[in-house]
């Protein structure tokens, strides 16, 4: 008999998926109509929307591991870790080197080219994400051994502090940059700081009572749907000739806290119910291989219809191929992902 699942984790990573999917079906699409126009207005809002993918994923992955009751050496997490994702992350390399080598022309067939595109994360923009967490497991092992001996009080300081220095301060800093030309003289941690905070933030999440109280449950989505607001009405104001990302940042403030908004209303919405055999908990298992191929049907469907096209045609004209660009990654990705899982063998690689 199947495990039991909880519902709303695998909920939260079929919707990171179909939303990751949507963004690069979107920014395919953005930068082929003039800026400030309605439809550009739309796919900016669109955009923003769908920026709570990874960091949901990368909280997902806190709350799960962080949380886990396994009690086992270092060595042991690794490898039954890395054995989960590396493996299938190194053969999609291999698949999505061939297809740019092939068909895109992209890379020359040869084995030290693959492994200095592979080495200097060359080969596929969204795999960014696959050198990330991998470097982020070697550390969560001592992140669990802290979390057990914190109470909440401290957590949440600890979470305020990454955020503080990787995610408020950056920000802070790239507003004064465009405003007044300088900086404030205060180091900042990096990037990875604000994705230990997600893991940590979806810890919490996780395991908070919090949520239960009346006023918290009611102001999360308020701040949620303020920072939804907040990044497409700035991202408007401060597009010129395409698209200006900055305030769609994913570690930056509007999306931390539009991220933590999507995680904790599911989770109000749900609760921790575990169920086994649902769609839902089917298409969970299968959103991590989901997300390594989707690229694949997307790259493969843009050679068809590249931007130069759709700059010809009228957003009336277009939308039909960009639902269908979406449609087709989206049924493709966990077509494939689905197929991988029942074929003996090619499930334990793919």
């Amino acid at each position: 008999m199947a495990e039991k699942r909880l519902i709303y984790i695998d909920l939260l990573r079929v919707l990171s998926s179909v939303m990751v999917i949507a963004t690069h079906v979107v920014m395919h699409y953005i930068n082929c109509f003039p800026v400030h126009s309605i439809p550009w207005g739309m796919l900016e809002t669109a955009k923003g929307i769908t920026q709570f993918a990874v960091p949901v994923f990368f909280m997902i992955s806190g709350a799960m591991i962080l949380s886990g009751k396994r009690e086992e050496s270092y060595s042991s997490f690794l490898k039954r870790r890395f054995s989960k994702i590396a493996l299938p992350f190194l053969s999609w390399s291999v698949i999505y080197f061939l297809f740019f080598a092939l068909v895109k022309d992209k890379f020359e067939l040869d084995l030290l080219v693959f492994f200095k595109a592979f080495f200097t994360q060359d080969i596929s923009g969204h795999f960014w994400f696959m050198y990330t967490i991998l470097v982020l497991y070697l550390f969560l092992p001592f992140f669990k051994r802290l979390v057990s001996v914190l109470d909440e009080k401290q957590l949440l300081l600890l979470i305020g502090a990454l955020f503080a220095f990787s995610s408020l301060l950056p920000f802070v800093n790239g507003l004064m940059s465009r405003a007044v030309g300088f900086e404030i003289a205060i180091p900042e941690f990096s990037k990875q700081a604000a994705y230990f905070g997600y893991m940590l933030t979806g810890y919490w999440l996780h395991t908070t009572a919090l949520l239960k109280k009346k006023w918290f449950a009611q102001i999360l989505p308020i701040a949620g749907a303020a920072a939804l607001v907040l990044m497409s009405v700035l991202t408007w104001f401060e597009s010129q000739k395409k698209i200006d990302q900055f305030y769609l940042n994913i570690t930056y403030p509007l999306v931390v806290i539009f991220s933590i908004a999507v995680m904790g209303c599911v989770k109000l919405w749900i609760g921790d119910k575990k169920i086994r055999g649902v769609v839902i908990v089917s298409l969970g298992k299968l959103s991590f291989t989901a997300y390594l191929v989707h690229m694949l049907w997307l790259r493969g469907m843009q050679i068809f219809i590249p931007q130069s096209f759709i700059k010809e045609l009228s957003a009336v004209q277009a939308l039909p191929y960009l639902l269908g660009e979406f449609a087709v990654g989206l049924a493709g990705s966990f077509l494939v992902a689905w197929a991988c899982s029942k074929i003996k063998y090619v499930n334990r690689i793919f």
